[in-house]
């Protein structure tokens, strides 16, 4: 990728991604979930761990529907209460 990129670059937290400044950046949630996976086997964190890669699946479930239905994205309201149970997982797990 050029230096000065400005499209939306999804990877697997490889840290050289990260020097791409001027692009926009998503993590492979494929990868997360693995990475989520090997977290839970460690007793103290696999509440944690398993209940953020629940919630993942579960956002992905829903706009896997809303895409069936033929929307483009989800509901603002669905949307805002995915963001806020992602931002705040280490409360509700």
């Amino acid at each position: 990728m050029p230096i000065g990129y400005r499209g939306v670059v999804i990877n697997d937290c490889l840290a050289r991604y990260w020097t791409l400044r001027t692009a926009r950046h998503g993590i492979c949630a494929a990868h997360l979930l693995r990475d989520l996976t090997a977290v839970a086997e460690h007793t103290a964190q696999r509440q944690w761990a398993s209940g953020l890669a629940g919630l993942l699946v579960e956002i992905k479930n829903a706009r896997d529907d809303a895409r069936a239905r033929g929307l483009e994205s989800l509901a603002p309201t669905l949307r805002r209460a995915f963001n806020t149970r992602y931002d705040t997982h280490g409360k509700t797990f």
